[in-house]
């Protein structure tokens, strides 16, 4: 349907992420007994090896939706 008007009609669209940590320490209560994890806290979860003190995901579609089209010349004669 397109084809009598443009020679090429594009659709694009772009994403950017990033992923940054400003800070991590181990735990000293981390410990490790047959292979597995043994250490826990107040409410009985498993305590990680690292503690992080701040995250940060930063995402972007830039552009969300892009368009580009080529008209077909138009002769007269």
């Amino acid at each position: 349907m397109f084809m009598e008007w443009f020679d090429s009609f594009d659709v694009t669209h772009g994403y950017r992420s990033s992923y940054s940590v400003s800070g991590f320490t181990t735990l000293l209560q981390y410990q490790v007994a047959n292979g597995a994890v043994s250490s826990r806290d107040a409410n009985n979860d498993f305590l990680p090896y690292y503690q992080f003190s701040q995250v940060t995901i930063f995402e972007q579609f830039v552009p969300l939706l892009g368009m580009s089209a080529r008209f077909k010349k138009q002769h007269d004669g």
